[in-house]
């Protein structure tokens, strides 16, 4: 894999939801990287304001984490930053978000690009809910679980367990591994 070292390295998409978690607008980053990643079309700025966040989140343990850390920056006021992944078929991308309160309930989400490394490979991924043959993957460090139980990248996942229909498509479940579910929940627990 290559790594790239421009604009988009640095690249800052923000966006703000309501107390209900409607999103209220997104940053001027929002439709490039929509692009970027294929859904510019799908995600535009227009068509995604007004609807609740939790539409274009993937897997319910990865809401059910949001809700929890969104819960704990509206009840203390102090911002939650973590580090997560944003890949597309083309790029993996790691990132670092920040949740922010803005008052009366209001949340500003603000996922600044720490690195993008250019997939030699791209991957195609088709997430489905349920089915054989699934590959489970972590919503925030995007590693893959491995029958044996361990975690690793997408392609020593796929040649590991031979997971790929004929047409080269792998079927995805979301989730979130437990080191990630450990330091999310884990950012919750005082420290003082």
């Amino acid at each position: 894999m290559a790594s790239t070292n421009n604009a988009a390295s640095s690249r800052v998409v923000s966006y703000s939801v309501d107390s209900e978690d409607k999103i209220l607008g997104v940053g001027d980053a929002w439709g490039e990287f929509a692009a970027s990643n294929g859904e510019g079309d799908r995600l535009k700025p227009d068509s995604v304001v007004g609807k609740t966040l939790w539409d274009f989140v993937r897997g319910q343990t990865l809401v059910e984490l949001y809700r929890d850390i969104f819960g704990r920056v509206r009840d203390t006021g102090r911002p939650v930053r973590f580090d997560c992944r944003c890949d597309s078929p083309n790029f993996q991308r790691r990132m670092e978000m920040t949740v922010a309160h803005l008052g009366r309930g209001r949340l500003q989400l603000t996922s600044r690009t720490l690195s993008v490394i250019k997939q030699e490979k791209p991957l195609v991924a088709h997430a489905y809910d349920v089915g054989l043959s699934v590959l489970k993957r972590c919503s925030l460090c995007n590693l893959y679980e491995l029958q044996c139980g361990d975690w690793t990248d997408a392609s020593t996942a796929v040649e590991c367990d031979a997971v790929m229909d004929q047409q080269g498509r792998v079927q995805i479940a979301w989730t979130v591994c437990p080191p990630c579910r450990k330091d999310l929940v884990a950012m919750g627990t005082p420290t003082d």
